[in-house]
């Protein structure tokens, strides 16, 4: 099994070459002019260099900000697209999470995904299911998304992009959301659902009921993959959605877990 090598790692790597590099120098030294060595060496310094830019100084940093008193993370727009029932989607709140590159160098294809690690006591049928949900990002359009291609987007240094967490389109009339979300021990009815590309297409959220959040506490987890970072980036995350009102608003309240 092919195992990445981790920046540390490579750091490492780097000191035990430079310093065998040192050790043969010394041993050359005692029999070849140290003139040429030193000659030699200056040539390989410019690639060193160029190598020590590129692993440690030209590269991206990620990482999530959210900031709830900001309505570009939990905006309600006027959606256009279809459901499978037909009919436009209409007005939709979402839950988003920006990520952005403090680093020096483009994040090349980054894909986020979502787990749910743990959810309330007396688990409704509604509560999502725990595997891995593949999110869209914002800006990528539905067009994309249909073609297989809004999956992954570049982030460039000093961008932020911002992805789509939940998403609850509020003409979901309350009935089918109470069919879907109440049952034994059940904690209200579905609130909002993943926001993943069968939420827009497909059987639209009236099918997804794995992907369903009802009313309640959970933690979950983002996971942002890309072509050049040397690892995931990954956060997890405490979410409550609050009890809905006559109009099927949710109430979204996110707060990053720090260990």
């Amino acid at each position: 099994m092919k195992l990445a090598m981790t920046r540390v790692g490579r750091f490492r790597a780097l000191v035990v070459a430079a310093l065998m590099l040192l050790v043969i120098v010394g041993v050359l030294s005692a029999t070849f002019d140290f003139e040429e060595i030193f000659a030699a060496l200056l040539g390989v310094t410019p690639i060193m260099l160029l190598l020590l830019w590129q692993e440690y100084v030209n590269v991206p940093e990620l990482d999530f900000i959210y900031d709830p008193t900001e309505p570009e993370f939990h905006p309600e727009l006027d959606a256009s697209w279809v459901l499978a029932d037909g009919q436009p989607q209409g007005i939709t709140q979402w839950l988003r999470i920006g990520v952005r590159n403090n680093g020096r160098a483009t994040a090349r294809r980054c894909r986020p995904e979502l787990f749910v690690e743990r959810w309330h006591e007396g688990r409704a049928p509604s509560a999502p299911a725990a595997e891995r949900k593949s999110l869209k990002w914002s800006a990528a359009g539905l067009h994309f998304i249909q073609e297989g291609l809004g999956a992954a987007v570049d982030i460039y240094p000093g961008a932020t992009e911002h992805i789509d967490v939940l998403v609850n389109p509020l003409r979901v009339p309350h009935v089918t959301r109470t069919a879907y979300g109440e049952g034994e021990a059940s904690h209200g009815p579905l609130a909002a659902w993943a926001a993943t590309p069968f939420a827009y297409f497909g059987l639209g959220v009236f099918g997804r009921l794995q992907d369903g959040f009802s009313v309640g506490d959970f933690q979950i987890r983002l996971r942002v993959m890309g072509d050049n970072l040397n690892a995931p980036i990954t956060s997890r995350w405490s979410l409550r959605l609050a009890r809905q009102d006559e109009t099927n608003r949710t109430q979204f309240r996110l707060t990053r877990i720090v260990r």
